[in-house]
């Protein structure tokens, strides 16, 4: 019996990888998020604002960056394990 191997272990979390987004190249944030980083940026805000969406007070909650580009890789038809990533 072989030993299991965790898959899911890139040194980015959701969010640096979401911080490398916004301090890299302005076309890898596009191509990444589907939409401009502006227009991410204001949909986050918006939610933060008119919707009182907070991040979790846990060590492990998920912002609401993490959250909404999750959102989006999913409406875009990424795979589950893609979205995990």
């Amino acid at each position: 019996m072989s030993e299991k191997i965790p898959c899911r272990t890139s040194i980015l979390t959701g969010r640096t990888w979401i911080q490398e987004l916004f301090d890299g190249h302005l076309g890898k944030g596009k191509e990444n998020l589907h939409m401009p980083l502006y227009v991410f940026k204001a949909v986050c805000d918006t939610l933060r604002r008119d919707f009182c969406l907070q991040v979790p007070k846990r060590p492990h909650g998920l912002h609401i960056e993490e959250s909404v580009a999750m959102f989006i890789h999913t409406l875009a038809s990424y795979q589950n394990r893609n979205v995990q990533e």
